[in-house]
């Protein structure tokens, strides 16, 4: 990282311009209602994105959820390389038939992920645990529209590690 600010003149290095952020490495979203049972992970999304060593990334995680049930402990969390990070958690009920947006981001090395020379493919999961049970929902209660709350899971290169 560049600890030098730059001045009137200055060049811009090929090494200095790797380090900047690279932006959206992958992204995927979905809109199926599906349910989900109360203690028991949901996989809702996949990504299997090229990750380059000495990198950092930023994971971003969003679904909209639907309760049939009242219950606590809810929690949205993303898993690279066998390590879960979580990026929303709520402790209070989501109550009977009431409906939640639940999104959130967390970073990971490009080590953290298994990737420590050159670049590989890594597997990123997005879960979704409640203490309900219940429903992804991409329309809660038909107040906008079907498929405005579609759930996204997004990887996005933040710069040197």
């Amino acid at each position: 990282i560049n600890t030098t600010p730059f001045v009137s003149g200055s060049i811009l290095t090929a090494a200095q311009m790797t380090n900047l952020p690279m932006g959206v490495n992958a992204d995927t979203g979905a809109t199926a209602t599906t349910a989900f049972s109360a203690g028991v992970a949901l996989k809702v999304l996949t990504l299997s994105p090229t990750i380059y060593a000495g990198r950092k990334y930023q994971i971003q995680g969003k679904i909209a959820v639907q309760a049939s049930s009242a219950g606590t402990s809810n929690a949205l969390y993303v898993q690279g390389n066998s390590i879960a990070r979580t990026v929303w958690y709520q402790t209070t009920a989501i109550g009977l038939n009431l409906c939640a947006m639940a999104n959130g981001f967390t970073t990971y090395t490009a080590t953290e992920l298994g990737v420590t020379s050159g670049s590989a493919t890594v597997v990123i999961d997005l879960y979704w645990k409640s203490g309900a049970s219940g429903s992804l929902n991409t329309n809660p209660d038909a107040y906008v529209s079907a498929g405005s709350a579609s759930q996204q899971l997004i990887i996005i290169d933040i710069g040197a590690a």
